[in-house]
């Protein structure tokens, strides 16, 4: 592990307020910051912190994102960095998409804490994600096995108001849904396991028939896997 580093990045406009295409993208920015600290002499805590004000691209909106971390770097050779994560869009809105804004418009916000393992395999433990329509919580583990990279994703989701998605998805959509997922894959050409399991109250899609069965709580499962090895 390296004994110190220091990085401070700074994107604007030289008026200050134009906005800035960041290279080989899409995205404009008004204003980008970027610092990140570490010094072994001193301890082994390494801080990094990120802000963007006001992302436009392909007609999404952003007003901020916000990136903050507080971690330790060690010399070990079995843990080399934990860190608590902390990650915020807010305002975010696509002017020309009523769908987009009905579904993830406002703020949203994601923690975790994050272990890497001599940089070769990666966790997100206690991820914690909260939108304007709906929550999920779970975890996320990523590991090489010789020439295939292993990930797996366990999450468990709370939408109350389905309806707010109805625009975005093209249909009548009403209700509340609870749900887990569990995901685990092999890639690049390897195994894919999904597994999805979950609880639906007042669930209605907009076909009357099928009104009376789905309001009612409803349980609902689905399993996938597939195996190219």
């Amino acid at each position: 592990t390296p004994e110190a580093f220091e990085l401070n990045l700074l994107i604007v406009n030289e008026n200050g307020f134009s906005p800035v295409q960041l290279p080989g993208t899409t995205v404009n920015v008004t204003k980008a910051q970027l610092n990140l600290d570490f010094d072994r002499t001193q301890s082994q805590a390494v801080s990094l912190a990120a802000e963007i004000d006001r992302v436009v691209t392909e007609g999404i909106v952003i007003n901020a994102l916000k990136l903050m971390s507080n971690g330790v770097l060690s010399p070990s050779a079995d843990t080399a960095l934990t860190a608590q994560l902390s990650l915020e869009a807010l305002g975010l809105s696509a002017p020309n998409d009523a769908g987009i804004t009905s579904a993830f418009g406002g703020d949203t916000r994601l923690t975790s804490n994050l272990t890497a393992q001599s940089f070769s395999e990666f966790s997100l433990q206690d991820l914690r994600l909260s939108g304007p329509n709906g929550t999920a919580t779970g975890e996320f583990e990523i590991a090489p096995r010789k020439d295939q990279l292993i990930s797996t994703a366990s999450l468990e989701t709370d939408i109350p108001e389905l309806a707010s998605f109805a625009e975005l998805a093209g249909l009548s959509l009403d209700g509340a849904l609870n749900a887990s997922l569990d995901v685990s894959a092999e890639v690049p050409g390897g195994s894919l396991a999904v597994s999805l399991s979950g609880r639906s109250q007042d669930l209605d899609i907009g076909v009357p028939q099928l009104t009376p069965v789905l309001s009612p709580p409803t349980e609902l499962a689905l399993q996938f896997s597939r195996d190219e090895n």
